[in-house]
Order: C-alpha cells, then sequence, then structure tokens
C-alpha cells in the first residue's frame, strides 16, 4: 500500500476524500481502457485531447511525456487527462514502451 494519499481539495472541484497514489494510475487507466473500446465519438475525442496535449508539450509520444513530467510539478499536469495520466505513472515509477 502506497503511505502518501492523494486527496482532491475542494476547491479544485473535490470532495476532500484520499486516493491512494497507487491507485490513481490504475483508475486513469481503467477509464481509458473503457472509453477507448469502440469506435465512437468518446474515443475520438480522448485521442484528439491526446494529440493536443502531445501538442502543448512537445511530444512525440506518450512515453516520452511520461518522461517529461520529472520536470514538472502536480499543479502543471492537471490540465488534462492525458498530463494528469502521464504525471501520475510518473510519480508511481510506471513507464511505458512502445513497440516498434
Amino acid at each position: 500500500m502506497a503511505d502518501a494519499p492523494f486527496i482532491f481539495p475542494k476547491a479544485q472541484a473535490g470532495k476532500e476524500s484520499t486516493l491512494l497514489m497507487v491507485e490513481l494510475p490504475e483508475k486513469l487507466f481503467v477509464y481509458a481502457d473503457r472509453s477507448m473500446r469502440h469506435e465512437d465519438v468518446v474515443k475520438k475525442i480522448l485521442l484528439a485531447g491526446l494529440n493536443n496535449t502531445s501538442d502543448k508539450w512537445l511530444c512525440d509520444s506518450f512515453a516520452e511525456l511520461i518522461e517529461k513530467m520529472e520536470m514538472w510539478p502536480w499543479d502543471y499536469a492537471t490540465g488534462d487527462f492525458w498530463t494528469r495520466l502521464a504525471k501520475a505513472l510518473h510519480q508511481s515509477n510506471i513507464s511505458c514502451r512502445q513497440s516498434s
């Protein structure tokens, strides 16, 4: 179990409930997996968001985005789903390898 809980503050639309940092990447992955299973508008929106995030952070891949999160505090990574996921993965020391 993680010893550092993540608390979503009320000022940022949270309910101040705790979520262990180990659970955060898992929950975000589950959301992404469920949302990307079908060829529908939700998948298109998530992929468009990934493209926008990659452009914003000047990354060629999601793996590169995870690596860049080392330089940024959590507060800079809360602007969208993909940066939040990348930061959570980085903080949990989870890498994302691309297959060639």
